[in-house]
């Protein structure tokens, strides 16, 4: 019942448990209830800490994702401006790629616990280019105790770009439509050449 330099429990407890030196004998009683006390303290403080971090679970929806990032855009920063686009319009003027059939392969850690989901289909915006999504989003906090990391991707073959009118399965069909009347044309022209060459030589040699 007593500590190395002499003094007993509870005066050596005595700021913390608040107890008298005639009472020393239920100090373990008051030390169970005070870490316990403590812990639950500290596990409240964790999770409000996550929460003021982050969201807790991942939606089950890419538009509610989608609606999370761009709402709360003091936590999630970086979030591409393009994300926050609702329709393809808009989404053009601000430079992005427009998907009819968008994804966002979500994951989301919290302490080492991971969760991952798939999110889509559904209208997606997003910075890109004339062939893919680009710049995929992860944000951390917490000394990498949270952590969330957002990957886009497009299952039309290619996303709009420049404009609405023209959308990506318009583009690639009109591109290959394009290139094969373009070997078509080409192919043509020199199955005539070679016609006209083997004419030619014909020709010569009755000549």
């Amino acid at each position: 019942d007593r500590i190395a330099d002499g003094s007993s429990w509870c005066e050596y407890f005595r700021p913390a448990c608040a107890c008298s030196l005639a009472s020393w004998h239920a100090l373990p009683i008051n030390i169970v209830l005070n870490m316990t006390a403590l812990r639950v303290a500290f596990f409240v403080l964790a999770f409000w800490s996550i929460g003021s971090a982050g969201m807790t679970d991942l939606p089950n929806s890419l538009s509610a994702l989608i609606s999370d990032l761009c709402t709360a855009t003091s936590v999630y920063t970086g979030v591409p401006s393009q994300a926050c686009k609702l329709n393809c319009a808009d989404c053009i003027a601000d430079g992005g790629s427009w998907c009819e059939n968008g994804y966002l392969d979500a994951t989301l850690e919290i302490v080492g616990v991971q969760e991952t989901s798939d999110l889509g289909p559904g209208n997606l915006c997003w910075s890109g280019n004339l062939f893919k999504f680009t710049d995929p989003y992860s944000y951390s906090a917490l000394a990498g105790g949270f952590s969330l990391s957002v990957t886009p991707r497009c299952t039309d073959p290619v996303p709009a770009h420049y404009t609405c009118s023209v959308t990506g399965n318009l583009v690639v069909f009109g591109g290959a439509g394009a290139i094969l009347l373009v070997l078509i044309i080409i192919t043509t022209i020199i199955c005539c050449c070679a016609c006209r060459r083997r004419r030619y030589r014909s020709y010569a040699f009755i000549q």
